[in-house]
């Protein structure tokens, strides 16, 4: 990308001058070699910054790291421990999102919890449910808040 804003700002650079000589061209026999020499300029003014042209100016970088795309096989046995505890007292159609670690002493650390149910739900009813039977303290939304 700093590439591409380089060579960007040397042909509208290269423009400006390009004009501004071209309003002190004489006029007469010289005024077509003028032009032409002008013409010339910006030409080369358009191709002389892709010497510097790497594969790598083009390459796409992906501002999200691998580490934020993958979900953590804690995450996953937290959700679905959830799951099947709502389903299994009647509440089906919760949407489950969960941020989990281990740290350095293999403990398994929730720092987000959320659960996300139909408005037909009382949020309560859900959150007790699954303080009481998994002892995790969830927040609990309706589906569209």
């Amino acid at each position: 990308m700093e590439y591409l804003k380089g060579w960007t700002m040397c042909v509208c650079i290269s423009l400006i001058i390009s004009v501004i000589f071209s309003l002190f061209s004489p006029s007469g026999k010289m005024n077509r070699f003028y032009k032409m020499l002008v013409s010339v300029f910006v030409f080369l003014s358009f191709i002389y910054p892709l010497k510097d042209v790497k594969k790598s100016d083009f390459k796409l970088e992906n501002s999200v790291s691998t580490t934020e795309i993958q979900v953590s096989p804690y995450e996953n046995m937290i959700k679905e421990q959830i799951l099947e505890t709502l389903e299994n007292n009647g509440f089906s159609g919760c949407d489950i999102t969960v941020e989990a670690e281990m740290n350095t002493k293999g403990e398994i650390i929730i720092n987000k919890a959320e659960i996300a149910v139909p408005w037909a739900y009382k949020k309560k009813e859900v959150k007790d449910i699954v303080s009481k039977e998994i002892g995790i303290n969830a927040r609990v939304i309706n589906i569209g808040d």
